[in-house]
């Protein structure tokens, strides 16, 4: 009988890491979601208004939503955009931080590299 609560622990534990896991990459798939379409949008901005206009944008979206949309942060998303839109797969088993340390990289070969590492 004490054996059947130490089971129902364990099983407990087992399925709530497992949820942990899947939500974890459900967060991390909108995150890297949300910065590449943020990216399309300040590269298609830039088209038509010029290059200030990323650094307009941060003024406003840090007032409103925090420094995490600072200028730095939405030159990263432009970048991966534009990593993205190269042909680059998308590959989310790397977080934003992950793709912020490799889109200043300029060698694809060193690129490949640090992804398979990781």
């Amino acid at each position: 009988m004490e054996e059947n609560y130490l089971e129902n622990i364990r099983s407990e534990i087992i399925n709530g890491n497992a949820k942990l896991i899947v939500k974890n990459y459900q967060i991390n798939n909108v995150k890297l979601t949300m910065n590449y379409n943020i990216g399309k949008e300040l590269a298609e901005a830039g088209k038509h208004y010029g290059e200030g206009i990323v650094k307009k944008y941060a003024k406003e979206l840090t007032k409103e939503f925090g420094t995490n949309y600072g200028i730095t942060n939405l030159k990263y998303m432009r970048l991966f955009h534009n990593f993205i839109e190269k042909g680059h797969p998308l590959d989310d088993q790397l977080t934003w931080s992950h793709y912020k340390l490799l889109l200043p990289l300029k060698n694809l070969g060193e690129i490949k590299y640090y992804i398979n590492i990781t």
